[in-house]
């Protein structure tokens, strides 16, 4: 916890630095915030709105359909930096998993209903590094009905009016100085299903406020009818001596975590301020199944406890073995409400009696319940059908991806081949005596690619799958579809220069027909580019492709080339 705490305050200096140095050099330039990774972390974000025009962060899912990670991690951050630009990073893309675009638009959606006011995206294809079949760079390639999705959000975002937020009635507390006191890996549980329950599940409204704020008199408490603790352990002595006061003077306070302020920051037993607020005396663990409130059961997942109340302490709710499960305490002006176990977890967010129960208690305490604010989307139209081929590939190596699947459905295994009329001279194909069948040749073996594995992945060699002409002297080349076909198109994926191309067609490899089109000579270019020679519009069996000469000392790589029909 010192530890961190110390860091906290050593991140701040280093922005504030940056910050400062960027505006007075380049007063225009925005500065964006760090970009901690994606789960609720116990940094000192209210400090962070001095010192950057933009606040980001990482979106994670959480793996579950009952968690609302995503929306939680933006309210966390956006209430306590209080920033008026948050643009955080959603891993919609093949990282998390593999949404289709309605999911994407979902998490897009849930984040910005909880506050976010822009996007960063990280569409690098990270996952397919390790799984090198499914490697495809980026979302554009791998996944296009999912870019085009995450591209329309931000036009829409771009003219769409900021959302008007209600006013929170109450609070929810984040304790950095228990969080602190946690592993690195451990995830805020508690306070993220304290979000799920009481935002989503009942609708409610509310800010989350953590420890730093309170201790520095940076929040008011008593703006708030009421102050939820999901969890604090830990806590420092001068914020539990305010929320103390809060509750003495006519404020409200639930604690879903029995433990609540078992230890001060140096680790100095402090649960006699804990015993006082809630109005109890010891706790010994326990093992029930069940809490029972006005006729119906609560499920119980998780440690519990068998507690003794004041005389004074009313018991809202009772454990299976009659103990006090849920208790009330009058103290000074206000009200303690204490959870003998902690209903704040993972596992108890799939529970409906939970979610009634909370809703019904939010009016209790005279909070509003069933905001429309969590009811808003994004316009379900961004969704767009991505434009799917016209016709079949004759030639068999055309590949359709989809999030990042590999789908060979716009093919017809005509069985067919082709053959050069001048080899290759500097990457040779695969066979260079007579016909090359599509499912050996280098132009044609598009489809065992995703088995081989990324180039870039070290998975195969660049030179298995292209052929490469050093030799500037035209050539040509022959397929043989095996039958009689309305053809439509060529399609080449090259690099170096594209000499001028014409094609011909015939049904009998004797008979030739020049068709009208030509692909025009390009420019050399290191890049990759594709081209398409059409309409072809002839009924044959054979295409002859003729490969012009091209400029002294400029090469020809070819990596693909698609025959299609109508």
């Amino acid at each position: 916890m010192a530890y961190r705490k110390w860091l906290n305050q050593e991140m701040n200096k280093i922005m504030v630095e940056m910050y400062t140095t960027v505006k007075k050099e380049c007063p225009d330039i925005l500065v964006i915030s760090d970009d901690p990774i994606a789960a609720g972390q116990p940094y000192d974000f209210s400090k962070w709105k001095s010192c950057c025009d933009i606040v980001t962060h990482q979106l994670y899912p959480g793996g579950s359909p009952y968690r609302a990670s995503f929306g939680y991690v933006t309210k966390l951050v956006k209430d306590i930096s209080d920033a008026d630009e948050f643009w955080p990073c959603l891993h919609v893309e093949e990282y998390a998993s593999s949404f289709n675009p309605q999911e994407t638009l979902d998490l897009i959606s849930e984040s910005f209903r909880n506050g976010a006011t822009g996007i960063h995206y990280y569409l690098k294809d990270t996952i397919g590094v390790r799984n090198a079949n499914k490697y495809m760079r980026t979302e554009y390639y791998g996944a296009p009905e999912r870019w085009n999705i995450e591209m329309a959000a931000i036009q829409q975002l771009k003219k769409m009016n900021k959302l008007k937020f209600p006013e929170a009635d109450f609070a929810i507390l984040f304790s950095c100085d228990s969080y602190c006191a946690m592993p690195p890996e451990s995830r805020t549980e508690n306070a993220e299903s304290a979000y799920t329950v009481l935002g989503p599940g009942a609708g409610s409204w509310f800010k989350f406020i953590n420890d730093y704020q309170i201790d520095r008199n940076e929040i008011v408490l008593n703006q708030f009818k009421a102050v939820y603790i999901p969890y604090a352990n830990y806590q420092s002595v001068s914020v539990v001596n305010k929320i103390k006061d809060y509750v003495h003077n006519g404020g409200t306070v639930i604690t879903g975590d029995p433990e609540v302020f078992a230890f001060d920051t140096n680790g100095v037993d402090n649960s006699s301020v804990r015993n006082e607020i809630f109005g109890i005396k010891k706790l010994d663990s326990t093992r029930v199944k069940n809490i029972r409130y006005n006729g119906s059961d609560l499920p119980v997942k998780g440690k519990t406890f068998d507690i003794e109340t004041d005389n004074d302490t009313e018991v809202i709710a009772s454990f299976d073995n009659n103990k006090p499960a849920v208790v009330l305490n009058e103290y000074g002006k206000g009200k303690a409400y204490y959870f003998a176990t902690n209903p704040f977890t993972y596992k108890m967010l799939a529970s409906k009696e939970w979610t009634d129960f909370f809703k019904s208690f939010q009016r209790k305490l005279g909070l509003q319940v069933e905001h429309k604010i969590w009811r808003f989307n994004l316009p379900q139209d961004l969704i767009k059908p991505v434009t799917l081929p016209e016709g079949k590939c004759l030639t068999n190596n055309h590949i359709f991806w989809k999030q990042f699947e590999p789908l060979a459905t716009y093919n017809i295994n005509t069985m067919g081949s082709y053959s050069y009329s001048v080899a290759p001279d500097e990457i040779a194909d695969n066979n260079t005596d007579g016909n090359i069948a599509f499912a050996n040749g280098k132009l044609t073996n598009r489809q065992k690619a995703p088995k081989a594995g990324n180039v870039d992945c070290n998975k195969s060699h660049l030179n298995e799958w292209i052929v490469k002409y050093k030799n500037e002297k035209p050539f040509e080349i022959i397929f043989d579809l095996n039958d009689v076909y309305d053809l439509s198109s060529a399609a080449f994926f090259y690099s170096g220069q594209m000499p001028e191309v014409t094609a011909s067609v015939s049904k009998d490899n004797k008979k030739w027909k020049l068709c009208d089109n030509l692909i025009k000579k390009t420019f050399f270019t290191e890049d990759v580019f594709d081209i398409k020679l059409e309409p072809i519009s002839e009924k044959a069996r054979y295409l002859k492709l003729n490969f012009g000469p091209r400029d002294q000392g400029n090469s020809l790589t070819l990596a693909e080339i698609e025959i299609w029909t109508k």
